[in-house]
């Protein structure tokens, strides 16, 4: 479906996705403001989850790496002694 987009639009896949995302951000945003309404873990999961799912679908692949980097930056925070 991107494909064919982006060859209507004349624009790589790449972008076009980017643009995708962009415009899906606001659909997004919505919902979070008028159904989860409380605050604290609620919005926090679905911050990170749809966070997570537009990294993956825009970047594919390549985001993969940047998540593993994370996980070992934070084991070493907490599981290593401060002084």
């Amino acid at each position: 479906m991107v494909q064919e987009i982006a060859t209507a639009v004349s624009k790589p896949v790449d972008h076009t996705r980017m643009i995708i995302c962009l415009f899906l951000q606001m659909p997004i945003g919505f919902v979070m403001n008028m159904f989860i309404t409380s605050p604290g873990t609620p919005r926090y999961l679905y911050s990170l989850i749809v966070g997570v799912l537009l990294q993956v679908y825009m970047f594919r692949e390549a985001v993969y790496h940047i998540y593993i980097y994370y996980a070992v930056g934070y084991l070493i925070l907490n599981v290593l002694p401060r002084n």
